[in-house]
């Protein structure tokens, strides 16, 4: 998680005129398994990691993200959101204003209790299986279609007002 990635983005869009700033990013690996009729039908496993960011300006409020993380690829989209949130503010009726909730710092995790990245491949076919087999004997089903997905998020919150939530 690339924490100086986040401050940096905070701070740009301060700079490039938002009254306040936030920048989440997020990575999240996934894996799932698709059985119908008690075979494999599909498995795959992807990793996506990505950056959103929120700009005030004049009372408008933008959102813009990218999934290349990459200080020159940021900075190019904090841009953006400025500009974005600064054509809202001039067509705006009403203007935005945030609350003034105290700014958190936290770290919060979730322990499994059996970690998933050490149960293999075939262990999870497996469970599959068993589940599929469950179907009690003399009852008809015409089909059967199991899905399992596994997914890990990592996620970093940071805001111009001091918030910092990992």
């Amino acid at each position: 998680m690339d924490d100086a990635l986040a401050e940096r983005v905070v701070k740009k869009l301060g700079a490039l005129g938002a009254s306040y700033a936030e920048a989440r990013i997020e990575d999240v690996s996934y894996e799932y398994f698709v059985m119908r009729n008690g075979n494999l039908d599909a498995a795959d496993a992807s990793r996506a990691t990505g950056i959103g960011m929120r700009a005030l300006v004049d009372g408008a409020l933008s959102f813009a993200s990218l999934d290349r993380l990459t200080p020159d690829a940021a900075d190019a989209q904090a841009v953006r959101c400025v500009r974005l949130a600064g054509a809202a503010a001039r067509r705006a009726k009403r203007k935005i204003k945030l609350c003034n909730e105290k700014a958190h710092v936290a770290t919060v995790s979730v322990e499994e209790k059996t970690k998933l990245s050490g149960v293999s491949r075939e262990e999870k076919l497996e469970l599959l299986k068993e589940l599929d087999g469950s179907v009690p004997k003399g009852v008809k089903v015409p089909g059967r279609y199991l899905y399992m997905q596994i997914m890990k998020s990592e996620k970093l919150f940071v805001s111009s007002d001091g918030a910092r939530i990992r």
